[in-house]
């Protein structure tokens, strides 16, 4: 096999025991919380809000615990994106209902992302849920802090990024200027690895509901750029194609999408407690008070992301006949037709190759805005080469 080597193979074979250990740590960080959090809201004099929280509690313990289906060892490991069920693991992000009567509900991670972001309405069971808050206890970071109260600085879970203003160049590293166009680079941008959230229930869908509200959001994919890439350069006369091997891809969340910038207004999430504080101004105040009585934590500004590994194509599209620089609407056309030509060869389903349009900025020497790039990625769960 080309996809995985010797030393790969081994790489993953000798992590399992410590994916194992991740697992099993994030499934006592739960019940741990779990049981916390059911004390809290179980008290004397409880109001009926906090007997619908804590009943909620005791539904997600019992989930995790004693259910016969989604605490079985083998299911609860698949779910958690360890173990293959009917095809292999993927990643997943996860959303407690915060209601009695309807399960944990899973999606992968892409979109996830979107869907269970802060603030956005999830329709299930008959419910209208919004997600009110990031859970830290449980999930995993290689820079975490292990033995400690889980917030957002234990956990890990945040890390800084620089965005170029003037090209789509993402890195971890700390740059002057941008090693793609070479425009000065701004502050960082602090990108929170979040994968668990909780709702609540605003209201039971009925028939008057024609529609269901919908948030819009500021996603974005990017390419990583890092020091050391493994490149193979095909210098095609009309279309160059770069071969990026285990390429690094960061899809990111900017927040809901404010329809007069055009731009996300990011997420102001408590860094103490995790739960989401609104962006209309009127509502953050009521949840500013309200969320002083029981937390001394603050909200950062945060953008959610995830990132994966996968092979990448980067093709360089020339610009039309008469035109030249940067074109959006040929580039999205281009990358639809790339990615109908490749599914069509390879006899593959249209959800197994992904592609997104990719800015290069203007040449440093003489200034002209560049041709764009489109970059096409294998995204089928474990990858098929």
């Amino acid at each position: 096999m080309t996809g995985f080597g010797t030393e790969e193979a081994r790489r993953i074979v000798e992590g399992f025991r410590d994916d194992m250990e991740r697992v099993l740590e994030g499934w006592w960080a739960q019940v741990q919380r779990l049981n916390e959090e059911f004390k809290q809201y179980s008290t004397i004099g409880s109001t009926v809000y906090d007997k619908r929280k804590a009943a909620a509690r005791q539904r997600a313990y019992a989930e995790i615990t004693t259910d016969p289906e989604r605490a079985y060892p083998l299911a609860y490991l698949a779910d958690a994106g360890l173990l293959p069920s009917y095809q292999f693991p993927t990643d997943t992000f996860s959303l407690d209902p915060g209601v009695d009567d309807t399960p944990t509900l899973f999606r992968p991670a892409g979109i996830g992302l979107e869907e269970f972001a802060p603030g956005n309405l999830v329709y299930a069971n008959n419910h209208k849920l919004k997600t009110i808050r990031a859970i830290f206890a449980g999930s995993w970071s290689e820079r975490g802090v292990a033995g400690v109260r889980s917030n957002l600085d234990s956990s890990g879970l945040a890390r800084a990024f620089y965005f170029c203003g003037r090209c789509d160049m993402v890195t971890e590293e700390v740059r002057n200027d941008c090693p793609v166009c070479g425009e000065p680079m701004g502050r960082h941008v602090n990108v929170a690895f979040l994968s668990q959230f909780e709702a609540e229930d605003q209201a039971r869908i009925t028939s008057a509901e024609d529609v269901r509200e919908r948030r819009r959001f500021d996603v974005r994919d990017r390419l990583v750029e890092e020091g050391e890439t493994e490149v193979a350069l095909f210098d095609y006369a009309f279309l160059p194609v770069e071969h990026r091997r285990m390429a690094r891809i960061l899809r990111t969340n900017w927040g809901r999408r404010d329809p007069v910038k055009g731009e996300g207004e990011r997420f102001a999430i408590c860094a103490e407690c995790g739960r989401h504080r609104p962006a209309d101004p009127d509502q953050a105040k009521r949840w500013e008070e309200s969320h002083a009585r029981f937390c001394p934590g603050v909200c950062e500004e945060l953008v959610l992301g995830y990132e994966f590994r996968t092979d990448a194509l980067v093709a360089t599209v020339p610009p039309q006949p008469g035109s030249e620089g940067y074109d959006e609407a040929l580039l999205v056309t281009a990358a639809e037709a790339l990615l109908i030509a490749a599914s069509t060869y390879l006899e593959t389903e249209a959800y197994e190759i992904s592609a997104f349009p990719r800015r290069t900025g203007a040449d440093p020497e003489t200034g002209a805005e560049r041709p764009g790039q489109v970059v096409l990625y294998e995204s089928v769960p474990g990858g098929a080469g």
